[in-house]
Order: structure tokens, then C-alpha cells, then sequence
């Protein structure tokens, strides 16, 4: 029962949202270039999350996960601890 759901929002607290959403694809793109790992219980898990991971994926292949940190590349290579502070961070 109840509404069939069109579309999706996101209320924006800050940018926090935003920022667990570019985590989230980082995390899958990582997966996507083999890493291992637990993904976070609050990560968003929607497949479209994975749709945009492995677009990253086709564009850049494994290149975004073995740059250097804060590199000049197209992407930002964020490690995997990093990212999942983002998860538990009260910001």
C-alpha cells in the first residue's frame, strides 16, 4: 500500500548529503577496480550508485584509484579510510 514513488530528493544539510553521495560512487568505483572492503551500512546502496561508478570506470579505468593524492588528474584520490570517515564524521 501507500504511494508509488517517482523520484527521489535529497535534502541538502550543508553539503553533507552531496558529499555521502560523491563517497558512495568513490566507494563502488574503488570495488569496480578490485578493492575489498565493508561498504558503509549508511553509504547509499541504490544502483544508480553503481551506474555512475562504472561510467567513472569506462572514462577513466583503474587511473582514478592509483593517482596520487590530490592530484592534477580529472579525478581526486581519496583513500579508502578517508572515504569512509566521511560515513562518521558529525559535520
Amino acid at each position: 500500500m501507500g504511494y508509488r514513488v517517482e523520484r527521489e530528493y535529497y535534502i541538502n544539510d550543508a553539503g553533507r548529503q552531496m558529499e555521502i553521495l560523491a563517497v558512495s560512487t568513490w566507494l563502488r568505483y574503488l570495488e569496480h577496480c578490485g578493492e575489498r572492503f565493508t561498504f558503509p551500512a549508511n553509504g547509499y546502496r541504490g544502483d544508480y550508485i553503481v551506474a555512475i561508478a562504472e561510467q567513472l570506470f569506462a572514462v577513466e579505468g583503474a587511473s582514478c584509484a592509483t593517482a596520487p593524492p590530490r592530484s592534477s588528474r580529472n579525478c581526486r584520490r581519496m583513500s579508502r579510510r578517508e572515504a569512509t570517515r566521511t560515513f562518521t564524521s558529525t559535520q
